[in-house]
């Protein structure tokens, strides 16, 4: 047993846990602050997920990526279907973090300090939490992959997994819950 390997991997798995539970928890709690009356708390959700992006989720999901890189550079991996897939990835629920997510609930709780659970912040708390639940339809399609560490020939493995992303876009992007109601 390579050691290095399996302490890589270990620490990879331990930080995608802690990345993948703590958000999964916040989207279920947002879920469930979005079905109350109580937009206070729907608020409350977003602003636990920005305390926790700085602390718990950017950390997590970087030492989760330089882990997993080591172990599959460890173990001679490279540029595998599985491993390109991941990292893929990862550069797409990242940058949904970083780049849409993190600003868009620092610019709602600015908004909710001045003038509270308003429509229209609770829009924005609705449109965070769609973005949130694609994005967890992203990472548990890369622990899928993980899992399952299909070849470039596993054709249909990859392609399922993309329209899992794909209907996950569909849902949670695409047709925003205004529009959905609307059509039910």
């Amino acid at each position: 047993m390579d050691w290095y390997y399996e302490a890589s991997k270990f620490l990879h798995i331990a930080f995608a846990i802690g990345w993948l539970g703590g958000g999964l928890a916040l989207v279920m709690l947002g879920g469930k602050a979005s079905q109350t009356k109580d937009g206070e708390e729907f608020v409350r959700v977003i602003r636990d997920m920005l305390y926790l992006a700085e602390r718990l989720f950017i950390p997590a999901a970087l030492l989760a990526l330089v882990f997993g890189v080591l172990a599959a550079w460890l173990a001679g991996f490279y540029w595998q279907a599985w491993i390109v897939i991941g990292l893929i990835g990862f550069a797409v629920t990242f940058t949904l973090g970083i780049a849409v997510m993190k600003p868009s609930g620092e610019n709602l709780v600015a908004q909710a300090d001045k003038e509270g659970a308003s429509a229209d912040v609770l829009r924005q708390c609705a449109r965070i939490l769609r973005i949130a639940r694609f994005d967890y339809v992203m990472l548990f399609t890369v622990a899928f992959n993980m899992v399952f560490k299909p070849d470039w020939a596993d054709w249909a493995l990859i392609a399922g997994m993309a329209a899992v992303v794909a209907a996950g876009a569909i849902v949670f992007l695409a047709m925003p819950g205004e529009r959905r109601a609307a059509t039910a």
